[in-house]
C-alpha cells in the first residue's frame, strides 16, 4: 500500500479563511485528532457516499487552541467517474423530478419524460420521488386552530346563484373529537326529495387517513345522489352517526326551508352502532319530561294570545319571541314583500329549532299536537295568608 503524499496548500490565519477553502474544494470534515503538538483535522470529499472512489483529502494542522492560524495540506484530486451502487435514483433524475413537480406536471407525464432522458430509472422510483417532493410542497402539519379557521371561513351559506360552492354548515372540533360536514346547495336541495337515507364510511381519501362518512339517497334507476360528506375521527362510533343526522337536520332546512324527514336509514354493520341500535332501537316519539311540559304550558298560555295567522296562508301562524325586535305585523309585511336583503338577514327573524325546548313543546300544546296529562297540569294561584280555621262540628 502506497503511502499518501501530502502537499502544502495554504496557511489560513483565521477560521473564516479555512471555511472558504473547505467550500471551494467541496470537502467535509470526517476526522479530528488532538495531541501535545496541536490539533489535526482531516477532510474528505463532500460526496463521498455517492463516489466512494474519490480520494481527495485535506488536513488542517493547528498548533494550539489559542491560535486560529493553521497550515493546510492536500492529497490527491476529485474522482467522480464511478458512482456507488444504490437503489436510489441518481441526482440528475431527482433534479429533473423536482423541476417537473414545481411545474405542476402529472405523474404520468413525469414518468414518460424521465424514461426518455434516463432510461435506467424504474417506474416505482419515479413514483416515490414524485410523492416525496409533492409532500415537501405542502405544510407538514396543520394545527387545530388552522382547521377551525378554515371551517369558519367556509361556514357561510353561498349565494343562491352559486349552487356548487362548498360550505361547512356544521362542524365540531376538539382535541379528541373531529366532525366536519361539507356539502353544497345543490346536494342539499336534492336530499329533501327522499325520506330514505344511506350512510357508509370510506378510507384512504385524505393524507391523514381519517374516515369519511358519505350520506345520500338512491332513486328507482339505481342512481346514488349524495347529500354531503363528513370528515370524522372514526366511523365505528355511534356518536358520529348521531352528529351526521343532526347536521342534516340543521343543514337541509337552510336551503329548502322545509323540515328534513327521514323514515328509513341504511348503514353498515358498525359494532358500536349495531349494539346501540339493538339495545335502544329507533325512537318514534319524543319523550318530554314533566318539568319541560310545565314550562312549555306556561309559555304557551302567555304567547298564544298574540299569535297571528298569515293572511295568504291560514295554516301558518306567526308567533312572537319573548323579546321581539319588530312587531308581528311589520314582520308579515316584510315577509310578504320579500324585504329581506339576504338569507342571513332572513334567518334573524326565522328560527329553525334543533332541540326540543319549551318553545317547540309550547307551540305543540297550543295547536293541539301535544296533550299534557292532568297530573302534569300546573297548580292554580296560591292565596296569600294563613288558611281559615275549620268550623266546629254540630253537636247532637
Amino acid at each position: 500500500m502506497m503511502r499518501r503524499q501530502w502537499l502544502p496548500l495554504r496557511i489560513c490565519n483565521m477560521q473564516t479563511e479555512l471555511n472558504e477553502l473547505i467550500s471551494e474544494n467541496e470537502v467535509s470534515r470526517f476526522r479530528s485528532e488532538s495531541s501535545t503538538n496541536g490539533n489535526k483535522y482531516t477532510y474528505r470529499c463532500a460526496s463521498y457516499k455517492k463516489f466512494p472512489s474519490c480520494d481527495i483529502r485535506l488536513q488542517a494542522i493547528q498548533k494550539s487552541n489559542e491560535d486560529e492560524s493553521c497550515r493546510v495540506l492536500r492529497s490527491s484530486e476529485h474522482n467522480h467517474t464511478e458512482r456507488a451502487l444504490t437503489t436510489r435514483p441518481p441526482s440528475p433524475v431527482r433534479e429533473d423530478v423536482i423541476t417537473y413537480v414545481a411545474a405542476g406536471i402529472s405523474e404520468t407525464q413525469i414518468r414518460r419524460a424521465v424514461s426518455i432522458t434516463h432510461s435506467g430509472t424504474t417506474r416505482q422510483q419515479v413514483k416515490s420521488l414524485v410523492k416525496y417532493y409533492r409532500t415537501k410542497e405542502r405544510p407538514s402539519a396543520f394545527s387545530l386552530q388552522d382547521l377551525r379557521g378554515w371551517c369558519m371561513l367556509h361556514s357561510a351559506l353561498p349565494l343562491p346563484t352559486d349552487l356548487d360552492s362548498l360550505f361547512v354548515p356544521y362542524f365540531k372540533l376538539n382535541i379528541d373529537e373531529l366532525f366536519i360536514f361539507m356539502t353544497t346547495r345543490r346536494l342539499l336541495s336534492a336530499s329533501s326529495k327522499s325520506t330514505y337515507l344511506q350512510v357508509d364510511g370510506t378510507y384512504k381519501l385524505n393524507w391523514n387517513d381519517f374516515p369519511l362518512l358519505i350520506c345520500g339517497t338512491s332513486d328507482s334507476q339505481l342512481h346514488f345522489h349524495p347529500c354531503g360528506i363528513a370528515l370524522v375521527n372514526s366511523d365505528e362510533a355511534a356518536t358520529y352517526y348521531i352528529e351526521l343526522f343532526k347536521a342534516l337536520k340543521w343543514s337541509v332546512p337552510l336551503v329548502t326551508h322545509q323540515a328534513y324527514v327521514v323514515n328509513y336509514v341504511m348503514c353498515d354493520g358498525s359494532k358500536d352502532w349495531s349494539e346501540k341500535l339493538t339495545v335502544a332501537g329507533f325512537s318514534q316519539n319524543v319523550v318530554i319530561s314533566k318539568e319541560l311540559g310545565t314550562l312549555a304550558l306556561k309559555w304557551s298560555q302567555d304567547v298564544i294570545k298574540y299569535a297571528t295567522p298569515i293572511p295568504w296562508n291560514i295554516f301558518e301562524t306567526v308567533v312572537p319571541t319573548s323579546h321581539p325586535i319588530m312587531s308581528i305585523q311589520e314582520w308579515i309585511n316584510c315577509f310578504g314583500i320579500n324585504a329581506f336583503s339576504s338569507f342571513n338577514h332572513f334567518k334573524i327573524w326565522f328560527f329553525c329549532k334543533e332541540y326540543v325546548c319549551k318553545h317547540t313543546v309550547g307551540l305543540a300544546i297550543a295547536f293541539g299536537y301535544h296533550v299534557i296529562s292532568k297530573d302534569r297540569m300546573p297548580l292554580g294561584p296560591k292565596t296569600r295568608g294563613r288558611p281559615k280555621k275549620s268550623s266546629l262540628a254540630l253537636v247532637f
